[in-house]
């Protein structure tokens, strides 16, 4: 019986927390710490509906992320470039 219930517990255990955030990890773009993140978040502050909104918010405040930073690295706060405006005198 406790055999039993040790392999059971491990299974799940293994599953929960490295199975299953590594392959929803990698289907939507983010670090399995993220994932687990988001669903612990997200399911304190809004039970089990945050559960269910977890993952797919969580992707889409990577995506609005990953594109804010791309646009800040091209910015010329970040690049140093001064862009003068134009006078329209020639």
């Amino acid at each position: 019986m406790a055999v039993t219930l040790g392999i059971f517990l491990f299974g799940q255990f293994v599953e929960g927390n490295i199975l299953q955030p590594n392959l929803i990890g990698k289907s939507v773009g983010l670090h399995p710490v993220w994932l687990l993140l988001a669903l612990s978040v997200f399911g304190a502050l809004f039970g089990f509906t945050g559960l269910l909104v977890a993952v797919p918010l969580a992707a889409a405040l990577g995506v609005l992320g990953r594109f804010a930073v791309e646009r800040y690295k091209e910015s010329p706060i970040y690049t140093g470039r001064v862009e003068l405006p134009e006078t329209g005198e020639e």
